[in-house]
């Protein structure tokens, strides 16, 4: 999945993704920087998505989770079990 979104500075940033009020994900101001979660309707399985980025009228747009991860050359801690 590759994004394009470009501010109005022009400076173009790519790997967004988009997500709106129709996939029942809402965000409202002041939201951005927070962490985006999904989950299984049954609330047993969570997922954290990537970081809230804007709002603008029905849409938001995140940072993914591996675009952070890549970018930031960081690596995922797991747990051990």
């Amino acid at each position: 999945l590759i994004t394009i979104n470009t501010f109005s500075e022009g400076i173009p940033f790519k790997d967004f993704i988009f997500y709106g009020k129709n996939s029942f994900q809402i965000s409202c101001i002041g939201n951005s920087g927070c962490p985006v979660f999904s989950y299984l309707q049954n609330l047993k399985t969570m997922r954290l998505s990537g970081i809230h980025i804007q709002s603008d009228g029905d849409f938001s747009e995140l940072l993914p989770l591996n675009i952070i991860l890549s970018k930031g050359e960081l690596e995922l801690v797991k747990p051990s079990h």
